[in-house]
Order: C-alpha cells, then sequence, then structure tokens
C-alpha cells in the first residue's frame, strides 16, 4: 500500500508539474498577442483614438495577467500554510 500511495503521489507532483508549465506557455502567448496586438493598433491607426486604444488592448492584457499570477500565488501560499496545519494537528494525535 505504501508503493502505492508514493506511486501516486509522484504521479500527482508531474500532473502539477505539467500544469504550472503549461500555464506558463498559455500565459505567454497571451501576453504577447496582447502586447503585439496593442502594437498593432497604434501603428496603423496615427489617431490619437488608435493610439488610446492600443494602449488600453496592450496593457489590459499584460495587467490581466500580471493580477492573475499574483492571486494565484496568494491562494497557492494559503493551500500551503492550510497543508502544514493539517499536518501539524496530525502529527500531535
Amino acid at each position: 500500500m505504501q508503493e502505492k500511495l508514493i506511486d501516486s503521489q509522484i504521479l500527482d507532483k508531474k500532473q502539477e508539474r505539467t500544469e504550472k508549465r503549461l500555464g506558463q506557455i498559455f500565459g505567454l502567448t497571451i501576453g504577447v498577442v496582447a502586447i503585439l496586438a496593442g502594437s498593432a493598433t497604434v501603428v496603423l491607426n496615427s489617431s490619437i483614438a488608435g493610439e488610446v486604444a492600443g494602449g488600453f488592448i496592450g496593457s489590459s492584457g499584460v495587467i490581466g495577467l500580471v493580477s492573475v499570477f499574483v492571486l494565484g500565488r496568494r491562494e497557492q501560499k494559503s493551500a500551503q500554510l492550510e497543508s502544514s496545519d493539517i499536518e501539524d494537528e496530525v502529527g500531535s494525535i
């Protein structure tokens, strides 16, 4: 049973790494597309409205990614704190 438990824990860690890597790749793709779309909007529209729209498109994509990254880190830290508290309670029993 211990061997099966260890194997399942290893599989879980591998899946977590794969999910994190995919999240990073998709985040990079979204960020690059947002910046390129904003830049293209600014270059193709020489008016002030085009520049504002391009700035909004590029910055909103990047700001959205940064906020998701920061919130994800906060949730991850709180989950780690909860799991360490549970381990402490189980260890004291």
